[in-house]
């Protein structure tokens, strides 16, 4: 195990790469448990033992005790088993402090769908079921869910985000690259291997494949409907194939970062004066050009990735978008939902631009910095504290550790 932990994305102490949370303190718990810091169980025949929600409290315990229960804000946050942990220990997190404490979660990828695979079957259902058998994990599942569904069910995020009375942002990728290539099209649902080029590069999927993605990312953002409904909660769903934003520099806050507060020129476009340029534009030769441009994008956004559009293998050494999703994000739910008739009756489409906006607070920072505003990643859990101290790859304690 590497000794030292490169601090990158939300995790960075440089004003440049992270600066609404450089100067915080903040903590990374190593991932060790297999389900999500909630596992509590032992198999003394085979010697097996689970002990990730103990963990969990004693490292709670260890941090309040160094200062953490004088914090004035506290984010939980994780990305993959951690972001399902971010979603299973956020109220108990909240709990922790006083009610002065501001605290809020985040879940980075932990978005894991009970959805069916290529075969017909529940390959993430096989898994989580059983894990939680084998680690005990029912006795550490919210009551309000065990009380009408069975432990697996609970395990599952789209039966739990809606019941956590904690400010809660979901960060999540619609097309999700780890959920396609081991829940999905994994081996076992695939014996044959015809999605073996599609789940590691999606210009490699044919129309079939193209239109299964599709119905996933629909799931998706059915799941979270009710959801996204409090105005409490926030969420960004895009349209990547990518697993893990918020720990990498280049998806947390680069360059390109699209704008909010401070306008970038496409916000400037479609802020307060559209009505007025909409019709400027649309009365003039600048106009038609225009409706023939929107008219073009609609015709590609049904079919991104036979264009090209979306040139991101899965996991390269820089993850983007590509321009349909940064173009969407940039849009009102109004004019978003206009452009888009596939998801008319869903703004989720418009990487929920809108639905986070509900809970971000007005600010002339990058998109990505404003999570922060509405709450603000590998599996592991994050705790970002403030008042601000300092280090940013910190060596790990021990040797080997």
């Amino acid at each position: 195990m590497e000794k030292l932990l490169p601090f990158t994305g939300i995790l960075s102490n440089k004003p440049e790469e992270n600066p609404d949370f450089f100067n915080w303190n903040r903590v990374k718990l190593r991932y060790c448990d297999g389900a999500s810091f909630s596992g509590d169980g032992q198999n003394e025949a085979s010697q097996l033992y689970f002990r990730g929600q103990k963990i969990w409290l004693a490292a709670m315990e260890e941090l309040m005790a160094l200062g953490m229960k004088n914090a004035n804000q506290a984010l939980l946050s994780g990305c993959s088993a951690g972001g399902l942990a971010a979603i299973l220990h956020c109220d108990k997190f909240r709990n922790l402090f006083p009610s002065r404490t501001k605290v809020k979660c985040l879940s980075d990828a932990g978005l894991f769908l009970d959805a069916v695979d290529v075969s017909g079957g529940h390959a993430l259902r096989d898994i989580f079921a059983g894990v939680v058998s084998l680690q005990n994990v029912k006795v550490n599942l919210p009551g309000s869910c065990i009380s009408h569904m069975n432990p697996t069910s609970c395990f599952f995020p789209q039966n739990l985000v809606a019941n956590v009375k904690t400010p809660l942002f979901l960060l999540n990728a619609a097309y999700d690259a780890w959920q396609l290539q081991s829940s999905l099209a994994p081996s076992s649902a695939d014996p044959r291997g015809s999605w073996a080029s599609c789940k590691l590069n999606h210009q490699h999927c044919n129309s079939s494949q193209i239109e299964f993605l599709q119905d996933f990312r629909k799931q998706m953002l059915g799941s979270i409907k009710i959801f996204s409904s409090s105005p409490k909660n926030g969420l960004f769903i895009n349209s990547c194939f990518a697993h893990c934003q918020s720990e990498r520099q280049d998806t947390w806050f680069a360059e390109d970062s699209p704008l909010i507060g401070n306008k970038m020129g496409t916000i400037t476009l479609f802020g307060r004066d559209a009505l007025f340029l909409f019709l400027f534009l649309h009365l003039s030769i600048i106009g038609l050009m225009y409706v023939w441009f929107i008219g073009l994008i609609l015709v590609l956004a049904y079919f991104p990735w036979k264009h090209g559009l979306l040139k991101t293998p899965y996991q390269p050494p820089r993850v983007t978008c590509g321009w349909w999703g940064r173009f969407l994000s940039y849009l009102p739910a109004a004019l978003c939902a206009s452009l888009d008739p596939l998801v008319a009756a869903d703004r989720a489409s418009c990487c929920i631009i809108v639905m986070a906006a509900l809970a971000l607070e007005k600010s002339s920072t990058p998109l990505t910095r404003n999570l922060k505003a509405g709450f603000p990643p590998m599996s592991s859990m994050y705790i970002g504290l403030n008042p601000p101290a300092k280090a940013a790859a910190e060596p790990c304690p021990g040797s080997g550790n």
